[in-house]
């Protein structure tokens, strides 16, 4: 994931973080990626695998392979378009 942002130079623009327990361990590796708004207020972050609140925009999602993450981050960090594919169950 890492190599993935800052080959698109999103590194200062996106937080990494870890998280222990999703409780969705037979669905991982799972990664959440959700809108977090920090200082200064105009400037929207992301953040991965870390808690945040639902939010529409906000996805957890499981099986994530190495393969996975540039498209992560292509279509739902940069164009804002969740990944179906990769989370269970399905959205409707």
């Amino acid at each position: 994931m890492r190599d993935a942002l800052c080959a698109r130079r999103l590194e200062d623009r996106v937080e990494l973080g870890w998280q222990s327990c999703f409780g969705r361990c037979t669905r991982g590796p799972n990664v959440l990626i959700g809108e977090q708004l920090s200082p200064p207020p105009t400037m929207m972050r992301r953040s991965l695998a870390t808690p945040a609140p639902r939010r529409a925009r906000a996805a957890l999602y499981n099986h994530v392979t190495p393969r996975d993450c540039p498209e992560l981050i292509d279509e739902h960090i940069i164009a804002g378009r969740p990944v179906a594919r990769l989370i269970e169950p399905k959205p409707a």
